[in-house]
This record gives C-alpha cells, sequence and structure tokens, in this order.
C-alpha cells in the first residue's frame, strides 16, 4: 500500500516526539499553521504536543501515546489506496 498524496482538504497531523512545541516562538507556530491552511489543509497537533514536563519534554507515555495515535491516524483506510 501506498499512501495517497496530499491534496487541499487533507490533514496534516503534527507530533513532537522529542521536544514539544511550547519551543517553537508563537509568531512562528502562527506562521507556519497558517500557511499550512492558505494551502488547503487541515492541520491538527497530537493531543500532547504541548505538554511540558521533565527534561523540556513530555512523558514517555504522552509520546507513546502520540506516536501510537499518528500511525493509526496515517494507516487508516481513507489514508492509504492499493496499487
Amino acid at each position: 500500500m501506498i499512501a495517497s498524496k496530499l491534496k487541499p482538504g487533507d490533514e496534516v497531523r503534527v507530533i513532537a516526539p522529542s521536544r514539544n512545541l511550547t519551543e517553537v516562538r508563537h509568531d512562528v507556530h502562527h506562521h507556519a499553521v497558517d500557511f499550512w491552511r492558505k494551502e488547503g489543509f487541515n492541520l491538527t497537533f497530537s493531543k500532547n504536543s504541548r505538554e511540558v514536563g521533565k527534561f523540556h519534554s513530555s512523558s514517555i507515555a504522552s509520546r507513546v501515546e502520540d506516536s501510537s495515535d499518528f500511525i493509526a491516524f496515517a494507516l487508516s483506510p481513507r489514508r492509504l489506496r492499493r496499487d
């Protein structure tokens, strides 16, 4: 199976498994979100992408949860096509 190419209207998921998104300056974050939305994509963020814990990152459990959710999202039948 091969993932379909991105097209306007698709969802783009952002995860932050090694650092949280609070490390990104507010203006940079908004510029990036605006860019993707102007291109026609639905930008979403993982549940724990802004969690701050020990070592300026989310907990291991939160990172595993976000990664697992992303894999399930990426492999969902609506995202894949058969060649």
